[in-house]
């Protein structure tokens, strides 16, 4: 998933940092319960460039370290991309982070995954279980880069090299969602994934989509803030079945952020109003004060 942590915390643990560490605490639960093949955060695992303040690596070395432990408890292979903001932590090519436990997924294998648009790796997995035939055991990872055509030619060339499970890369994609409901105009072709026949999974972008049958932005692990779009795909987990069937389970440790802007609040709170949503929902309504004053801000519970 696409994890973010909070802004630095002046003071100790928030309440957000309690429920990303549940949100962890649950992706782990879920390692456990599924027993995969693989298990691959999709980067961005720190929120702010070059900064981490100590109650978000307190949650992140407790959460990965538990994913990570119950992913060798299953014999699942865990790699961690490299995303944009992961990118300011790189060292003449080395992750500084390597030395905490929870990001030894990073440097599995040879060439390490780095942020350099001109390295990449195409990784088998530690152990191949018999359960999973139908997976041929290797998978492409392409961290962040904003050189589309490289990312582009990198995936048809390692499809043409033999069967892929599965292409996981941490890119802008051209046309489809940010987390403020605006479209991106720039980025990789997602058409691509239809092209060379292979799942594609895509980190970078908060909101989740799937604008074709083989291409899946898997979206952030929870809501962040009022900037978040509601969508109608939960915010949480993605499951890549030996089918090749794409699943999503929902994280119940997030709250639902959302904003309503002018113009047309009206028609957007109504939409709002009838939709099955958690009650768990943060709500900000940018508007005039007329618009504002009409709207029947207290509905009846069901």
């Amino acid at each position: 998933s696409n994890n973010e942590f909070s802004q630095p915390a002046d003071s100790g643990k928030t309440d957000l940092h309690q429920k990303l560490l549940d949100s962890l605490h649950w992706v782990a639960s879920k390692v456990r319960e599924h027993r995969p093949l693989w298990v691959v955060c999709m980067g961005d695992v720190f929120h702010v460039p070059g900064l981490v303040d100590s109650a978000s690596l307190q949650v992140a070395w407790q959460g990965f370290g538990e994913i990570s432990e119950a992913a060798k408890e299953v014999g699942a292979t865990f790699k961690i991309l490299v995303g944009n903001h992961d990118t300011s932590f790189m060292r003449g090519g080395e992750h500084i982070l390597h030395s905490i436990p929870f990001f030894d997924g990073m440097d599995q294998g040879d060439p390490r995954v780095v942020a350099s648009p001109s390295r990449f790796e195409v990784s088998a997995p530690k152990k191949k279980r018999k359960a999973d035939p139908s997976f041929s055991g290797k998978a492409l990872f392409i961290p962040y880069t904003d050189d589309y055509p490289l990312v582009e030619k990198l995936i048809e060339e390692a499809s043409s090299e033999g069967p892929l499970d599965f292409i996981a890369v941490h890119v802008d994609a051209l046309d489809t969602m940010w987390n403020t409901g605006k479209r991106s105009t720039i980025g990789v072709s997602t058409r691509i994934a239809e092209k060379v026949g292979i799942p594609v999974f895509n980190g970078h972008h908060h909101h989740p989509e799937h604008p074709n049958k083989l291409w899946t932005n898997v979206g952030s692990l929870m809501y962040r803030s009022f900037q978040d779009s509601l969508t109608s795909l939960p915010r949480g987990l993605v499951l890549l079945h030996a089918d090749g069937a794409v699943a999503r389970e929902e994280n119940p440790h997030t709250d639902v952020f959302h904003t309503i802007r002018s113009p047309l609040v009206e028609e957007q709170w109504d939409e709002l109003a009838s939709r099955d949503l958690s009650p768990r929902i943060n709500l900000r309504i940018l508007g005039s004060e007329e618009e504002i004053s009409s709207l029947q801000l207290a509905r009846p519970s069901s």
